[in-house]
């Protein structure tokens, strides 16, 4: 992989990546002196930053490729807090610890970007899991996108992250639309015009419910019931009758994830989930 190993704290089993030269990604576990367990993990696109770059430019590579990891992580097992939360006091590099100044710069969207063509062998053809979506997020933007906001929602230990949890939801539903309507633009979408159309007829062609997206939908929109959590402030929009849960809003958007995968699996990438 590349000489760097990146500490994570964990309170929770965290499932580890094996170690292959094929893959973008790699996550393992280690005991120390005292059986103590520590976990690290290492990516491909890490092989483009030394220690003697600038923290503007090591940090948000570092930080982006965990938080993609985190989206593959939460996607495959459904739980928010199995996730790689980084430990900046165990940063290895060539089997050396090394400090890094870390103060808030912007994750990187993109840290695969920094890769040159010349080395950018990847497998594409893994079985399903954690690597293999991580690969193609390296590959396709779509996938790289809604990994990367799905991993957002990882550690929401205070008000602002918990506040842009339903913005964030919704805006993986507008990307899954924008996706289908332009990139597929399958010959169902020749005649569709304006967005409910292109909603309509996306969820009709991943089978996902649409009486259940207009319930999320509605409940993430409506300010009477989620108050500053909502996406909108106080519209003239009415809540659903059985307005969804939190709980419920992450199953159905993962859901529909799971499914606009399948489809774009089908017609443009191998199976990954």
């Amino acid at each position: 992989m590349s000489k760097w190993e990146i500490g994570v704290y964990t309170s929770n089993h965290i499932p580890t990546v094996n170690y292959d030269e094929n893959n973008e990604l790699s996550i393992h576990m280690e005991y120390d002196h005292l059986e103590q367990r520590y976990f690290y993990f290492d990516a491909k696109c890490l092989n483009y930053i030394t220690p003697e770059d600038k923290p503007e430019n090591i940090v948000p590579i570092i930080e982006g490729i965990a938080i993609i990891a985190n989206g593959a992580i939460v996607l495959i097992t459904k739980n928010v807090k199995k996730a790689l939360e980084i430990d900046w006091n165990q940063i290895f590099y060539d089997e050396k610890k090394i400090s890094i100044y870390k103060i808030d710069f912007q994750p990187s969207i993109n840290p695969f970007s920094i890769i040159t063509k010349s080395q950018t062998r990847i497998s594409l053809h893994n079985p399903k899991g954690i690597a293999s979506l991580v690969n193609f997020a390296r590959k396709y933007d779509e996938i790289r996108e809604i990994l990367f906001m799905i991993g957002t929602f990882v550690d929401m230990p205070n008000i602002n992250k918990n506040i842009s949890t339903w913005t964030t939801l919704y805006a993986i539903t507008d990307t899954i639309f924008y996706y289908m309507s332009d990139k597929y633009k399958a010959k169902e979408f020749d005649s569709q015009k304006g967005k409910k159309k292109v909603k309509d007829k996306t969820l009709e062609m991943i089978g996902e419910n649409e009486v259940e997206y207009e319930r999320f939908a509605r409940t993430a929109n409506n300010f009477d019931y989620l108050g500053i959590y909502a996406r909108h402030g106080r519209q003239d929009f009415q809540p659903p009758k059985n307005p969804m849960t939190l709980e419920e809003g992450f199953n159905f958007v993962f859901k529909m994830v799971d499914k606009f995968f399948h489809y774009g699996a089908t017609r443009n990438f191998l199976e990954v989930l």
